[in-house]
């Protein structure tokens, strides 16, 4: 049997597994720590808390060191305060210096998990990309409200909700707001409109005119010798433009109808004409037949803009 004092502390140890006492001399009745350690100094079993199950016992609050042979090295913390870490080491931005019973070791520069990200220097936009390794485009961080941002390539925009703006054309778009049909007032040349009435509806898609109009008339309405009336906008050609449109006059009594059409007097007038067989006449009076209250003229077409 081997007995050995330390630092106010007994160690005694026998047998192949060594039975380790440790107790406080200074108390009356020892109290007492029985722990089993191996040959090569490895803890077994001990009757407290352990710290680490190879070298360190803990008893009386003291966290006890023991070497391969079971020899005391150092009180690590608490009991009689004896015992000194003689050094840590350190690297910056942590310092501190030796550690006996007490000590701390600082850190002013390093981060809390707990705190916000204010607790450190301001960051630039170009600094946190620096710190970010799958970022994709360049230029300063963007928030939710009121951005600036120069797109180069978006996919998976919303269409109805998250674009906002008319698309043209050349990006595959209509260049318009709506495709609602809007009205307009078509000038009528040598037809007295009185107390009639005329109703004009356009559409125009890029250079694309959808047109149609209808002149109702009323008691005092009369034709001169060439009517004519004016379109929404140029058109590309005369020519093209007058065999765009179709026409015919409705004779409210009967129900009846004539087919007429429109020849191009130029590209924002056409002359209406009578189809009969052979020369074409301009409508009158009395042609295709005698116009008198609720009689109809409707035209439309599709041209092309100048």
């Amino acid at each position: 049997m081997r007995k050995t004092k330390f630092l106010g502390l007994t160690v005694i140890l026998t047998g192949a597994l060594f039975v380790v006492t440790l107790y406080a001399q200074s108390r009356g009745t020892p109290s007492t720590l029985r722990v089993r350690i191996d040959a090569n100094g490895s803890l077994v079993t001990a009757s407290a808390a352990q710290v680490n199950p190879v070298s360190t016992v803990q008893f009386n609050n003291a966290r006890l060191a023991l070497d391969a042979s079971g020899n005391l090295l150092t009180v690590i913390s608490g009991g009689s305060g004896v015992g000194t870490v003689t050094s840590i080491a350190t690297t910056s931005p942590i310092t501190g210096g030796t550690i006996t019973t007490t000590g701390t070791i600082a850190c002013a520069t390093c981060g809390v998990t707990g705190s916000p990200l204010s607790q450190f220097a301001s960051t630039t936009s170009l600094q946190l990309l620096g710190a970010i390794s799958d970022e994709t485009g360049t230029g300063s961080l963007v928030f939710g409200t009121a951005p600036t941002i120069t797109l180069a390539n978006g996919t998976g925009l919303p269409l109805t909700t998250g674009v906002t703006g008319t698309l043209p054309i050349a990006n595959g778009g209509t260049a318009v707001t709506s495709l609602t049909p809007t009205t307009f007032t078509t000038t009528l040349v040598d037809i007295t409109i009185g107390a009639g009435s005329q109703s004009c509806s356009r559409l125009i898609v890029g250079k694309l005119v959808f047109w149609e109009c209808t002149i109702t008339f009323a008691a005092d309405t009369t034709l001169g010798a060439t009517p004519q009336f004016s379109l929404p906008t140029a058109a590309q050609s005369a020519q093209a433009l007058t065999a765009s449109i179709y026409g015919y006059a409705v004779d409210s009594s009967t129900g009846a109808s004539w087919q007429i059409s429109a020849v191009s007097t130029s590209t924002s007038g056409v002359l209406i004409v009578f189809e009969t067989v052979g020369q074409n006449a301009p409508i009158s009076n009395t042609v295709p037949f005698t116009w008198a209250v609720g009689d109809t003229i409707r035209f439309g077409g599709v041209y092309f803009a100048a």
